[in-house]
């Protein structure tokens, strides 16, 4: 007889079949096409490299701040905020 282990029920799960539900999606795929696309943009019209890479970089980090504190994480926030005025 073969050996069963605790790992789940022997019946096959009640999502397959369904679409399963994953972190990452259309909003981060757009997110993604709109920083390579903002950055081509920026390029063609003659801006220096290190100019569109400052812009983007404050961009996505007024975005994951936003997002952090909407989250739940203010703490987490105000202890980067600290760490980055404090080693000035």
């Amino acid at each position: 007889m073969p050996h069963r282990t605790q790992h789940g029920p022997s019946t096959p799960d009640s999502t397959v079949g369904e679409q399963a539900t994953t972190r990452y999606g259309m909003p981060h795929s757009l997110l993604i096409v709109s920083f390579v696309l903002a950055g081509t943009v920026l390029a063609c019209t003659g801006k220096e490299t290190t100019d569109i890479l400052t812009l983007l970089l404050g961009c996505g980090g007024i975005g994951a701040t936003v997002l952090i504190t909407a989250s739940g994480g203010r703490r987490l926030v105000l202890a980067v905020a600290r760490g980055l005025l404090l080693s000035r």
